[in-house]
């Protein structure tokens, strides 16, 4: 985020303008809500059971027919109720239920699979999404702040002290152009201490050391 005091301190008004401007810039973003791991699953399922469920039952219509065909063939031979008709029919079932049971196994890895590369799916596509909305609220701070920074230039371009009509005079942001090293001593006392020499104007400032003059400079910390 960007920071909103920055070279403009914590002054109330600057915060004002910031705060104004970016709720008015409402950068877009994207709203998203990933699915849960049961909506996936539910999903997933979905489409793949229907193929599963329709397997098992033709397995088990083979099943069926086989058996019939068995109980057809022991009674045309008069061994209906024999061990050999039996055994052939607890062998066809338990073929059917290996072949049912492999197919749940095939379906579950196949679900599992699919709810696993979904996840990453989504995954990439959440970070994707905050990501975008993250450039978007950034660029919406910074857009923010510059805006604020001019309309609180102008304020202070505009800004008269009180009981007064000439305009305050503007913060040092350099040093003058005409910099002695009496000029540097007391610049540096008045990092150290807040004062200034007082001139005859009874301004706090430099005697220039060329032209006799004073350079008054208003000072702020």
């Amino acid at each position: 985020m960007a920071d909103a005091n920055g070279a403009y301190g914590v002054d109330p008004k600057f915060q004002q303008y910031y705060t104004e401007i970016l709720a008015n810039l409402n950068p877009q973003t994207i709203a998203y809500q990933a699915p849960s791991v049961d909506e996936i699953a539910s999903q997933i399922s979905a489409y793949l059971r229907p193929a599963v469920d329709q397997q098992i039952a033709n397995r088990r219509l083979s099943t069926l027919q086989q058996r019939a065909a068995t109980d057809a063939d022991a009674a045309s031979r008069g061994i209906l109720s024999s061990t050999w008709v039996t055994d052939i029919k607890n062998r066809l079932m338990q073929s059917e239920a290996a072949d049912v049971a492999a197919a749940e196994s095939d379906y579950r890895a196949q679900l599992l699979q699919g709810v696993y590369n979904r996840q990453q799916q989504e995954e990439d596509r959440a970070n994707q999404i905050a990501m975008f909305n993250a450039q978007m609220r950034q660029q919406a701070e910074k857009d923010a702040y510059s805006r604020a920074g001019d309309m609180y230039n102008l304020y202070l371009q505009n800004k008269k002290p009180s009981g007064g009509k000439k305009k305050p005079e503007e913060p040092l942001s350099k040093k003058p152009d005409e910099w002695s090293d009496e000029m540097e001593a007391a610049y540096q006392a008045w990092l150290r201490q807040g004062k200034l020499p007082v001139t005859t104007s009874g301004r706090a400032g430099w005697r220039s050391g060329s032209g006799g003059g004073t350079v008054n400079v208003a000072l702020t910390r």
